[in-house]
């Protein structure tokens, strides 16, 4: 109520205001200050003849007359000007009573601290009581002051946590969604590889251990990623299922596959090695990859089984690009 009441006499000054400059602009003869010296027009400036023309001839010879301008007096006006500046100014001091008051409520409001923190997630990976302890040890401040960047950061940090979304909550709600990790393959025994390709570096591995295992140099991590995720699905084509892929020094790849066994490509040329060895499968080995020990592929027009058994041997000897040789 007491807002409405400031708010009319607010307009009520500005009209007043308003009406006063609407006369000034219509009249155009400020020139006139009393009644006096608008009858005299003492103060009427000189103006330069206008020179005729035929249309002014014209317009006089049909009797038309020249209209006559009656002259602004400020002072009628004056009252008006008086009151407005007093409704003005009268509306200055309440407002600015107000203004304090309303100051005052909000930073009230504002300042309370946060009384309620909401955290989701699925938490595969990440102990959710340890988030609640990073969490509390970071609300030190109040609702509005409470830095975000900073505690999204401090959870950043966690190897696990691939991305953290902090929202407020009004009157005094915290909302934190954590995004983990999605590994696709471990890298050696303290790392992971996850959906981007991306080498994230972990203290312990080891609850990944359904994953596969990949190896290497630590500047190729993306480029074995890759070549994983090719081949594991040219090798599901055939069902089997590819267990890991490490790659040494000299950038020679070697696959694992089920029960240890090794599959040697080399470094040069993987896709028509694997190539050939999936023909050479398709071909003598569908049944019998259990006996097989170990199959290298570094060789220019061929490849070399070793077996577990000497009597397998006999299962490709009709191939001649296949060398066989038994497991001592």
């Amino acid at each position: 109520m007491r807002c409405n009441m400031v708010f009319d006499s607010l307009l009520l000054g500005l009209a007043s205001v308003e009406k006063i400059i609407a006369c000034w602009a219509t009249r155009g003869d400020f020139y006139s200050l009393s009644p006096r010296a608008a009858k005299t027009n003492s103060y009427r400036p000189r103006r330069e003849p206008r020179r005729s023309s035929p249309n002014t001839a014209r317009r006089a010879s049909l009797g038309a007359t020249k209209k006559t301008k009656r002259n602004f007096n400020v002072l009628k006006y004056l009252p008006y000007l008086g009151f407005g500046c007093f409704v003005a100014l009268l509306v200055a001091l309440i407002v600015n009573l107000d203004f304090r008051s309303y100051l005052g409520s909000v930073e009230t409001l504002t300042s309370r601290p946060i009384t309620s923190v909401l955290i989701r997630g699925e938490f595969k990976f990440i102990s959710k009581t340890e988030v609640q302890k990073v969490v509390r040890a970071n609300l030190t401040q109040d609702f509005v002051n409470l830095n975000l960047e900073n505690l999204k950061n401090t959870l950043g940090m966690n190897p696990w946590v691939e991305n953290v979304e902090l929202t407020r909550v009004w009157p005094a709600r915290l909302l934190i969604n954590i995004q983990e990790q999605v590994p696709i393959a471990r890298w050696g025994e303290h790392g992971f590889i996850n959906r981007y390709g991306k080498k994230i570096n972990v203290e312990n591995n080891s609850r990944l251990s359904k994953l596969p295992r990949l190896s290497g140099p630590d500047n190729m991590e993306r480029q074995i990623a890759g070549e994983y995720l090719k081949i594991s699905r040219l090798l599901a084509e055939k069902d089997i299922q590819l267990e890991g892929v490490s790659v040494n020094e000299s950038s020679s790849w070697a696959l694992n596959l089920p029960q240890q066994r090794l599959l040697f490509l080399g470094a040069e040329d993987l896709a028509d090695k694997l190539d050939l060895f999936l023909q050479i499968y398709e071909q003598h080995l569908a049944g019998s990859l259990e006996n097989v020990k170990k199959i290298d592929m570094r060789y220019q027009s061929g490849m070399a089984i070793e077996w577990i058994d000497r009597e397998q041997r006999n299962i490709v000897r009709s191939e001649p690009r296949v060398q066989n040789y038994a497991s001592k």
